[in-house]
């Protein structure tokens, strides 16, 4: 049957609009040799550089190291003078603003969380004071800044290779790795981890509430309901209220009948913000704050407390404005990897007040948090019982008996012997007993595993590489050994 004119011109249409699509190219850069195109999702790297001239290239970055580090430093010091001079709640609140409105930009990637966690650190490690209300072309400055000093240092390690300090393998080890703590964040699998969280440390709990008066239970549940309750006072750009205050609302209203609500001589408005006491309420009318509007910021990123334990956990993981002085060490004063409080302590307390402005930080940071606090209150039991293996509720029990049971689930057909213990002989010919974590026998293959619950340090984390490479040894490498060591115990049984 011929194909009519109708029929051929749609799928000529749609030939030219898939081979349009496949030609989408974009040149980004282009200069001293190097082209770097965008196509599509993909980002190609092309060089036609001779040796000379790539060895002329990388005396050029060297040489050029010093003035991104004076660029770097002269961005802290316009970040310090900022904060310094202005109201830092509301600089920290605009910097929150920047990140609320950016989160679905895929062109932002991210960057705004890390601005604003670089902002936080700033502005609690200076004890200077401010009332003076900041203008939006400070704003403006203050994100650009801040940015300026990410991406700055990021550049500023990319081309640490050049100085001959490092080897090559030592430099692309150190890149990843502060690329990583700089950049990546994620939104992560959080009820996983709210899962792993409340089972790892219930088996503390005990501990915990006799010396804070709360559980790691109701510290979870503060954090989620201190978001909740900022969202249900939220006008979102463009004037549109965040949905957060009707669905509580819906909740409280299916949880009272009609008569309850009806029969009482109070306002329904009034009833509900009784047993809704985070909620901001003013003449039987819900007090809503818009993100837009700097001038009214304390009061939107004020903490409110629905629950009495909530004060409890919010005091319990605050600091105050200068108590983060740690940050501005005078070695490198600012740097975006340097020590701070922000992630044990996310929130800041000040005038009798505390605030909040990232709900993303304490969230990503729960078990560092909790973490800390056993570690403050006794630092024998968080040694002893905490960490290490002997006691049956330690963080690496729990984490392998965690890891043991998803890999069963993985390997169905599997038997588990866990702990698995076997005589070898050292290097002077001594017997000595050792053992492997995990053991896994299905039909057609023997798993060997072992688990290490260790994390990186801080100082790891910023690269520095005695730290660095003496954890992945202990933690990677031995743990590569101890598999080698009983697959050859199993070869010669």
């Amino acid at each position: 049957m011929p194909r009519s004119k109708v029929r051929k011109n749609k799928k000529q249409k749609l030939k030219n609009r898939k081979s349009t699509k496949q030609r989408i190219v974009r040149e980004v850069f282009k200069k001293d040799g190097i082209e770097i195109i965008e196509k599509k999702n993909k980002v190609i790297f092309k060089s036609d550089r001779s040796p000379e001239e790539h060895k002329r290239l990388i005396e050029k970055l060297r040489k050029n190291r010093p003035v991104q580090l004076e660029y770097i430093k002269n961005n802290i010091n316009r970040v310090i003078d900022i904060f310094e001079n202005n109201d830092q709640i509301k600089l920290l609140g605009s910097l929150s603003r920047n990140q609320i409105v950016n989160q679905g930009n895929s062109q932002d990637d991210g960057l705004s969380e890390v601005i604003l966690e670089l902002g936080q650190s700033f502005a609690t490690s200076i004890s200077v004071l401010s009332n003076t209300e900041p203008t939006t072309y400070l704003i403006d400055e203050l994100i650009e800044c801040l940015k300026n000093i990410i991406n700055g240092y990021s550049g500023y390690i990319i081309t640490e290779n050049t100085t001959g300090k490092y080897s090559e393998l030592e430099s692309k080890l150190r890149l990843s790795t502060i690329s990583e703590a700089l950049y990546k964040r994620g939104q992560g699998y959080t009820q996983h981890i709210y899962s792993i969280y409340i089972d790892l440390f219930k088996g503390h709990d005990e501990f915990i509430q006799l010396h804070y008066g709360f559980t790691s239970k109701e510290i979870l549940d503060t954090i989620l309901q201190l978001e909740d309750s900022f969202c249900c006072r939220l006008i979102l750009p463009g004037g549109v209220p965040h949905p957060a205050i009707n669905i509580r609302f819906q909740q409280w209203a299916e949880t009272n009948s009609i008569d309850q609500i009806t029969d009482n001589e109070k306002h329904f408005i009034k009833l509900f913000s009784e047993e809704n006491p985070d909620l901001a309420v003013e003449n039987e009318k819900f007090v809503r704050i818009s993100i837009d509007k700097v001038k009214e910021y304390k009061e939107l990123f004020k903490i409110r407390f629905r629950y009495d334990f909530q004060r409890l956990v919010v005091d319990a993981i605050s600091h105050k404005f200068g108590d983060n002085f740690d940050f501005l060490n005078p070695k490198y004063k600012g740097f975006p990897l340097n020590q701070t409080l922000i992630t044990t302590n996310p929130i800041i307390m000040h005038s009798d007040d505390y605030y909040l402005f990232n709900f993303a930080l304490p969230t990503r940071n729960l078990i560092d948090i909790t973490e800390r606090l056993i570690e403050k209150a006794d630092i024998e039991y968080y040694n002893k019982k905490y960490l290490g293996n002997k006691y049956f509720q330690s963080r690496d029990n729990f984490l392998e008996e965690k890891a043991r049971s998803l890999l069963k689930t993985i390997v169905p057909d599997s038997e588990a012997y866990p702990n698995c213990k076997y005589i070898v002989e050292d290097e002077n010919g001594k017997e000595y007993e050792t053992e492997l974590d995990l053991l896994l026998k299905s039909k057609n293959a023997i798993y060997l595993v072992e688990m290490k619950a260790g994390g990186l340090s801080a100082s790891s984390k910023r690269g520095a590489l005695k730290s660095l490479t003496g954890q992945l040894k202990s933690l990677v490498g031995y743990g590569a050994y101890q598999n080698y060591r009983a697959f050859e115990y199993i070869l010669v049984l």
